[in-house]
């Protein structure tokens, strides 16, 4: 079981950006249909946390012009289907939310489909610094 407060030393602030034979999230005009991409076989699984429920733990970061808010308006323009999508954002981002709604999403993917996961937050290493943690909301 991870420490509850890690020491400084063993904290970490970090994006994961996740892509498995994904273009390049460019300001192009091409759509979707162009690059060969089919947004009704995306899934996209967002968790932004950028304050936390234990501030004396973790400093949250500034909340002005959110990549992930970014992220999660460019697929809903590209079509990806707003049920496929999931964004968690700060208080949103439990463990026990953020592992189920994963758990719930991966359920409905079927093979050949396009998952996208983006983290965005601290992380921790455990004591002996063998694991690493995300830092979720609480």
């Amino acid at each position: 079981m991870p420490r509850l407060n890690p020491p400084k030393s063993k904290r970490l602030s970090f994006s994961l950006f996740l892509l498995v034979g994904f273009l390049p999230l460019t300001a192009s005009t091409a759509s979707a249909w162009e690059r060969d991409w089919q947004p009704q076989r995306t899934w996209v699984f967002i968790v932004a946390t950028l304050k936390w429920q234990h501030s004396e733990m973790f400093e949250s970061f500034p909340q002005q012009n959110r990549r992930d808010a970014q992220l999660e308006d460019f697929f809903r323009r590209q079509g990806v289907p707003p049920e496929q999508m999931v964004y968690l954002q700060d208080e949103q981002a439990t463990t026990r939310r953020v592992r189920s709604e994963f758990s719930e999403m991966l359920s409905r993917t079927k093979e050949g489909d396009f998952l996208f996961v983006y983290f965005t937050g601290h992380g921790y290493k455990s004591d002996d610094e063998s694991k690493t943690f995300f830092a979720t909301y609480n």
